[in-house]
């Protein structure tokens, strides 16, 4: 038979169950093996005062109801936090009744309170696994269905009762006898029938010991009909002997809805990885072109040079030359400004067109992710595709446009280069002229020659700037990727939203991806948002129930704001959510989004430590030039 208590000094006249409390424990243990407490002594109660047992113990059973909670609580407060944390997802569950219990008396560790909650607890767990484990078209509460399979095996034997509770019916040891030598006929005998009704107890106990269902309950509950302590022995049977007979139909019939169910995911799979392959191979041709393209400035730009370099040695033999000639070779200068610009907005283009192909991956990426659960969206997936084709063949066309001016460019300079020959030879004519002007021409020269050097000067750093802008927008590229790929996961969900202009709730479908929260019209529309907001340069507040009520109405009582600056205009969005839980979720997972993505801009570059302002837009670099 079991010790009762060492008790509670506070509470003196609370007992407990030593097998109770240890049955408990080894429930725990089996649950949270990773952080394991000794059954015996006081150790489980000096546990719960460390704030950390209780809430792994609850997360265990039922994740949802208690989302976080301080995992190193080094602080009397952050233990008090811990114990709230436990009991407000308590109290979430169905079935649990808190009566007389605060945080303050797990913090004491008083052993009564503590088994209670801990019981309850364990009951619900229990419970919640009858219910899984039972035939689905069995529908009763779990502590019937419990009655039913052990009125199946007393039915079975030569027990002619029935069993309606689990505390007067069974406390004789009669049914538990019937029912230990149904299940395990060869080690439980009935020969315990013909003894006194504490030698059956016994018996009992012994049995359970032999099949390993021992835990929880002793000799001297069964003859009290301990209720509490006989359903969790009945529930360790059951849980280790749950059929109520022949059930090999319905498991070939379960093996045969797996077997399909697999074989439909094997053939999304393959779907899923022929569309993968088509959009990846199609995103790396485009990437190999635009290469190619940057390959094609990259030898006009040198080929400019070099013709630009053979049009200043010119110069140089032509020095000679009269005022009209030196005024000829200003215009000439003008004229190969306006060919430098043109090759920097050609530039300005081509990174354009870099940040619109890697938008363009993007939204590939977030489709692939998609394709598992939206099995419908393929053969929209699939018009998508042949549209992103045929923005290709147009970026081929812009291309071929691209380079047919730059052929313009090279015919341009070879006619001006034959009118400088041609000049030359009218010069011929002025030869008489010139001992007068040497004077002159040799101070042009040199004003012209101090000039080129300045242009040269400014042309060598602005490649530089140039250089510097690709590699921080590499970066820039890099860190995003990272961002998108390796760290943040999406959420999404039905919300409902208030505009600045609107006059009531809409119920919108949010997406969070990446720094950017979206929300469209409806789940299936996902594709097509109606607004957006670039989480770091937003402000969210979260709302009490009176504030959002008068703000949304009645049926806003969960919600939170989000606050957009534009330009000298302040704009307020309020989104409601159904719960408060839905609405502590969304929270969470904004602010921790904002946090991720506040090093960069809404464009996604990197903004530089101790700078406030993000990597130099490639538009505003050309125009610069210009």
């Amino acid at each position: 038979e079991g010790t009762q208590s060492k008790p509670d000094r506070k509470m003196a006249h609370h007992y407990y169950s030593e097998e109770e409390k240890i049955g408990l424990v080894k429930v725990y243990n089996d649950l949270v093996p990773d952080h394991q407490v000794p059954e015996e002594g006081t150790h489980f109660f000096e546990a719960v005062q460390g704030s950390i047992v209780l809430p792994l113990f609850l997360q265990a059973v039922d994740m949802d109801v208690i989302p976080r909670f301080n995992a190193n609580p080094s602080q009397v407060f952050h233990k008090n936090e811990n114990h709230e944390y436990f009991l407000n997802g308590l109290k979430n569950l169905e079935g649990i009744v808190l009566e007389n219990v605060g945080p303050t008396d797990l913090a004491d560790g008083t052993p009564h309170l503590v088994l209670g909650v801990v019981w309850q607890l364990c009951r619900y767990y229990m419970m919640k696994c009858v219910s899984e484990m039972a035939d689905p078209d069995i529908m009763l509460p779990p502590e019937q269905i419990l009655l039913q399979w052990f009125n199946y095996h007393l039915n079975n034997s030569d027990y002619t009762h029935v069993v309606t509770n689990f505390g007067s019916d069974v406390k004789d040891g009669e049914a538990f006898l019937h029912l230990m030598n149904q299940l395990e006929p060869e080690i439980c005998t009935l020969d315990a029938l013909s003894l006194s009704v504490e030698e059956r107890a016994n018996t009992i106990i012994e049995n359970s010991k032999l099949i390993g269902c021992h835990r929880f309950v002793n000799a001297n509950d069964i003859l009290q009909g301990n209720s509490r302590m006989v359903l969790a022995f009945v529930f360790t049977m059951f849980n280790k002997y749950p059929n109520f007979g022949n059930n090999k139909e319905k498991e070939r019939e379960l093996e045969e809805r797996g077997r399909l169910l697999e074989e439909k995911i094997a053939a999304m799979q393959s779907m899923y990885d022929l569309d993968r392959e088509k959009l990846m191979a199609g995103a790396e041709q485009y990437k190999e072109q635009l290469e190619m393209y940057k390959a094609q400035i990259e030898r006009v730009r040198n080929a400019y040079k070099q013709e630009l370099s053979v049009i200043m040695g010119r110069y140089e033999k032509d020095r000679e030359r009269l005022e009209s000639l030196t005024i000829r070779v200003g215009d000439l200068s003008r004229e190969n400004d306006k060919l430098k610009k043109n090759l920097a907005k050609m530039i300005a283009i081509g990174k354009h067109e870099k940040q619109k192909n890697a938008a363009l991956r993007e939204e590939n990426d977030g489709l692939l992710q998609r394709i598992a659960e939206l099995e419908a969206r393929i053969k929209e997936l699939e018009e998508e595709n042949s549209e992103l084709r045929k923005a290709l063949e147009a970026k081929e066309q812009e291309n071929m446009e691209l380079s047919q001016q730059l052929d313009t460019t090279t015919s341009e300079l070879n006619t001006k280069t034959q009118e400088l020959e041609q000049e030359k030879q009218e010069n011929q004519s002025l030869v008489e002229k010139v001992a007068e002007l040497e004077k002159e021409i040799q101070e042009k020269h040199e004003e012209a020659e101090e000039r080129e050097k300045a242009w040269e000067a400014k042309f060598a750093q602005q490649a530089s700037e140039l250089v510097t802008v690709n590699e921080t927008q590499e970066s820039s590229n890099s860190m995003l990727n990272e961002l998108y790929y390796g760290i943040h996961e999406e959420k999404m969900g039905m919300l409902q939203k208030k505009g600045p202009n609107a006059s009531g709730l809409q119920k919108r479908f949010f997406m969070c991806r990446g720094g950017t929260l979206s929300y469209f019209k409806d789940v299936r529309q996902f594709y097509k948002p109606l607004g957006q907001f670039f989480l770091p340069t937003c402000e969210i507040e979260d709302l009490e129930e009176s504030v959002s009520m008068k703000k949304c109405g009645k049926q806003g009582k969960y919600g939170f704001a989000i606050h957009i600056n534009e330009r000298d205009d302040q704009k307020v969005y309020y989104v409601c959510a159904e719960t408060q839980q839905i609405k502590d979720d969304w929270l969470a997972y904004l602010a921790k989004t904002k946090e991720a993505f506040s090093n960069l801009d809404q464009w996604g570059r990197l903004i530089e430590p101790g700078n406030d302002k993000a990597t130099p837009d490639m538009d505003a670099y050309a125009a610069q030039l210009e």
